[in-house]
């Protein structure tokens, strides 16, 4: 492999350049994993949200029920 101009970074022969910056690595992976958890949360949330509003218009069904209209 040959270094390149760009510090941790090496290219082999066949051309392909490797990173070779495990910091760079960890932090690319930790980033990864906060996107990933907040795809998840913010799911999580709507679902909550939705059973919430569900249970608003259930709610609502049952006192006008009781209501008598």
């Amino acid at each position: 492999m040959k270094q390149t101009d760009i510090p941790g970074y090496s290219k082999r022969n066949d051309g392909v350049v490797i990173n070779t910056n495990n910091a760079e690595l960890q932090q690319y992976l930790e980033a990864r994993e906060r996107v990933r958890s907040t795809k998840e949360i913010n799911q999580k949330v709507e679902e909550l949200e939705e059973r919430f509003e569900n249970l608003d218009n259930k709610l609502d069904l049952i006192l006008e029920k009781l209501s008598g209209k």
